[in-house]
């Protein structure tokens, strides 16, 4: 929740830079790996919490499942951040709740893709 907050934060002191950023406004090489660079340090901040969760409720070793979750909700995250602030009427405090749920539910998603038997 307090990272969450500070995310939001941000965004709402930065609502144009964050969708410029988001829609890809520059060309600039270098700002580019700079957005590639944060989105990889997010990843491995997440990641390395997840490892850390010493009574988590679903397994969190890392796994390419696991990975692959933590990675398609931080693009979530973006995408829904950046439609609340184009799109006013949704309450921050509902936002935050979905995202927390969406990322409860990528976790469950990668244990369950993990514990499925290949082919089915």
């Amino acid at each position: 929740t307090a990272s969450l907050n500070a995310y939001l934060d941000y965004v709402e002191e930065h609502p144009a830079a964050f969708a410029t950023m988001l829609r890809g406004g520059s060309e600039d090489p270098a700002i580019r790996s700079a957005i590639d660079a944060g989105r990889k340090e997010q990843m491995a901040t997440l990641l390395s919490g997840l490892a850390a969760w010493e009574e988590a409720p679903i397994p969190v070793e890392r796994t390419p499942e696991l990975e692959a979750a933590v990675q398609g909700w931080l693009f979530f995250v973006e995408g829904a951040v950046l439609h609340w602030i184009e799109n006013p009427g949704l309450e921050r405090e509902r936002l935050r709740l979905m995202l927390r749920l969406a990322l409860g539910g990528a976790l469950s998603a990668a244990v369950a893709a993990r514990d499925e038997p290949s082919g089915a």
